[in-house]
This record gives structure tokens, sequence and C-alpha cells, in this order.
């Protein structure tokens, strides 16, 4: 039985056809299934059972609670979730097809817990044709199981800069949308589509970009554009990295999310009334309007469920603020835009010093004759010959190098400090017309 004990790089290798999962998993699942492959990946074809702390399985995950009910019912789920491979190929076409359940076998008891995969899924998922590095470092940031399931499908298309053109009904099964869901194409942009992408660019290490396709007006079809993201840096492995109980919150309210037309229907709602009102209000001021309908039809107010329904959406029914309630909403509004408009004061304030710097800089070079920059140029180089930085990048393109331009320019703006000085520079601003106020003091 193997027991793995936390390899210090938490990269999983997953097959594609693996990341292409025909059923819907839950955000909390979907990661829980990388995170147990991650550590099961070295001794797949060894060992039968493997096994994994709650607590390590638990802090991977990001799941900062006491309780297992969830985490059983996570691997319940995906003992019973189908894996269907070769869901989509290199070029976005179907090929030969097979199934398999997700995991075997799981069992938790005292401090661990253990599972098991089939024979055959061992051999693919251990000894897959193409697979993708996923880091279960960027997947905790993921909040939304869509979002997640899209950087999965797509971050194997990195190198190739271009998913190519899904199918709406194959992109609706390789993102788990039920088939019910989200027939009409706004609906599906907004949920699928919009959100998760802005969430995996600001998320991860890859950013996306959707273009669609178009017959008589009508999107058939979506691809993806796919490139790195240029804050990979940012997404480095913190070895005692702590998240807080944002994800089982966002669990629920995603669990929430994805049966609110269920609980509108219960309502009596038809189905026209279910997308007109989840297209034009967000999930949680329904539910608050839904809270009151039920509150009044047990006291008795209610006759017609639907029409009373739909009038507390459409008329918002929720109990109205007070007046003491509203102004200090007002007020903290009010806060809240002074402070934003006092960093756009200070960066406004600091291009416009950047931009004076550079002026300055570049009238002194352009000052200087050409034997007084030769002169200037050799200073230069004489006084930073024993930089490392210098020296690693000064026989590349000399001067005009990047960096040893930047070196340059830094060189130079120390040599004229006497003209960058603050007067100089509120002076240079009076001349723009543009007034610093007192946010000058604050900025420099």
């Amino acid at each position: 039985m193997s027991d793995n004990s936390l390899p210090a790089e938490k990269n999983v290798k997953k097959h594609v056809a693996a990341v292409h999962i025909s059923n819907r998993l839950s955000l909390l699942e979907r990661k829980m299934s990388n995170v147990l492959l991650w550590n099961a990946y070295e001794d797949l074809l060894k060992e039968d059972i493997h096994r994994i702390r709650v607590k390590d399985l638990a802090d991977i995950l990001g799941y900062d609670s006491n309780d297992r009910a969830l985490l059983k019912q996570s691997l319940v789920n995906l003992m019973s979730t189908v894996l269907e491979w070769n869901v989509l190929d290199e070029k976005g076409r179907e090929k030969d097809w097979e199934a398999s359940t997700m995991l075997e076998y799981t069992r938790m008891k005292g401090a661990y817990c253990y599972y098991s995969y089939g024979k055959k899924l061992r051999e693919k998922l251990y000894n897959p044709a193409m697979y993708e590095r996923i880091n279960l470092t960027i997947q905790k940031k993921f909040s939304s199981g869509y979002a997640l399931a899209l950087y999965e499908n797509c971050l194997r298309f990195k190198n190739t800069g271009t998913t190519g053109w899904i199918e709406l009904d194959r992109f609706r099964k390789i993102m788990g949308v039920n088939p019910k869901e989200y027939a009409d194409f706004r609906r599906l942009n907004q949920r699928v589509i919009k959100g998760p992408v802005g969430q995996v660019n600001s998320s991860s290490d890859i950013i996306l970009k959707p273009e669609f396709k178009r017959e008589k007006r009508r999107v058939v079809a979506v691809r993806f554009q796919v490139s790195d993201n240029p804050q990979l840096s940012l997404f480095g492995l913190g070895k005692n990295e702590k998240v807080s109980a944002a994800l089982v919150a966002q669990e629920k309210l995603e669990h929430e999310g994805a049966k609110i037309e269920d609980d509108l229907q219960q309502y009596g709602l038809t189905e026209k009334q279910v997308e007109w009102v989840t297209a034009h209000y967000d999930d949680e001021y329904i539910r608050e309007n839904l809270e009151i309908v039920e509150g009044d039809y047990k006291a008795g107010k209610v006759e017609n469920v639907p029409a009373y329904t739909m009038a507390a959406i459409k008329k918002d029914y929720r109990p109205k603020k007070s007046k003491f309630e509203e102004e200090h909403d007002q007020k903290k509004l009010a806060k809240k835009q002074a402070v934003e408009q006092r960093f756009q004061e200070i960066n406004r304030v600091e291009n416009l010093r950047k931009e004076f710097e550079s002026e300055t800089i570049q009238n002194a070079l352009n000052r200087m004759s050409a034997a007084e920059y030769a002169t200037f140029e050799k200073r230069f180089h004489n006084e930073h010959k024993e930089n490392l930085i210098y020296q690693k990048f000064k026989d590349d393109k000399g001067i005009q190098n990047r960096v040893i331009k930047g070196l340059f320019l830094g060189f130079v703006r120390k040599s004229i400090s006497q003209e960058i000085t603050e007067e100089k520079f509120k002076e240079y601003a009076r001349n723009q017309g543009i007034s610093l106020k007192t946010e000058i003091t604050t900025a420099s």
C-alpha cells in the first residue's frame, strides 16, 4: 500500500482524456480528483490501494474545516463519476471511445483516506500518450468549478496557441454542463465562458481569449486562444500556504447556484419565466425574494404562488432599509469613492513625474555634443565595469540592450539630479496646466 509523503513538486500529470470529464464535477470534487492522482502517481502501477492523510488532503484542497462529511460525499461522487476517454482529440474531434469510473474503492479510517483506481484506468493515467501538468497550488486559487474545468481543458493547448473550434454541444459536455442548463447561449456565455475566462486569466499561468463561430447569426462553436500569463512567477509553491474557508463557502454557493432554476420551478414558474428571471436578476437577489415568498406563504398571505413569486421578484419584496441604514451606506460609498479618487490622483502624479524625468533626461542628452556624449558614455562604462548585471548583458547589443539602457538612463538621471528637483517638477506640471494640490507629498 502506498503512503506518499507529499513530494515538493505539486504538479499532477493528468492524461488529456481524463481532463475531458463528461460528467459534472463540483469544484471540490474536481480539485480532489487531481490531488488524489498526484498523491498516488508514482505508485499507480505498483500498488492497488493508495492512502493519504486526511489532514494533508484537506490542506492541499484548501478545505479549512474539521467536518469530514463533505469530503466523504465528494469521494462517493468520484466513485460514481464516469470518465469518457478521447472525448476531444488534438483537433477537437472525437476518437476511439472508452469509459471508466474515476475511483473504484474508497475508505476513510482514522487519520487516513484510502482509495484505488481500476486496472485499465491506472495504466492510462500512468502511461498517457499525452499529458498536461496541473499545478495544485494554482488550482487552489480557483473558486469556480467551471473555471477550473476550463483551465484544465485549455492548459494542454498552451504550446499550440489555440484549442481549435469546439461545437457548443461538445463544449457543454466537456465542461460538465447539464444538457438542460443554459440552453440560451447568452446565459451559457455569462456563466460558463465569460466568468470562468476572467478567473482563469486572473488566477492561473495562462491567458484565454474566447472566439465564436456563427452561422446565420447563431453561435455554433467556440475556441480559445491560449497564451502564457506573464505573471507566472506569482504562482510559486508556498510550503506552508494557508487558505481560508472561502473554498468551502464557495462550494456551497456553487451547489446552490446550480439549482436556482429548480427552486424557481418549485415555486410554479414556467421554463420561460425561469429563463427571464435568471437573465435579469442575480441569484442572491432571487433567493432573498424567494425567502420572503416562502415566509408569506406559511403565514397564509399567498393564494397564487407563481403570480406572487413573479411580483416579489419584479417589485422586490425584500425589507426596505431604514433612513439611517441608507445614509450609512451612502457615507460608506462616498468614502470608498474618495479613496478610489485619491489613488487615481496619486497615479496621475506618478505618471506625470515619470514623464517629467524622461523628458529631462532626454533633453540633457540632446544638449550634449558628439564628443561630450562619447566622454559621458565612457564614464558610464568605467563606473559599471564591476557591476555583475552589466557584465552579463554588455556584449548583447551594447547600450541598446534593454538592461544596459536602463542602467545608462539611471546613470544619466544621477548625473543631472540637480535638474530633477521637486520645484522643477511642480513648475513642469504648472506649465501643462495641471494642479498638484496636496497629493504631491504623498506621491513623492
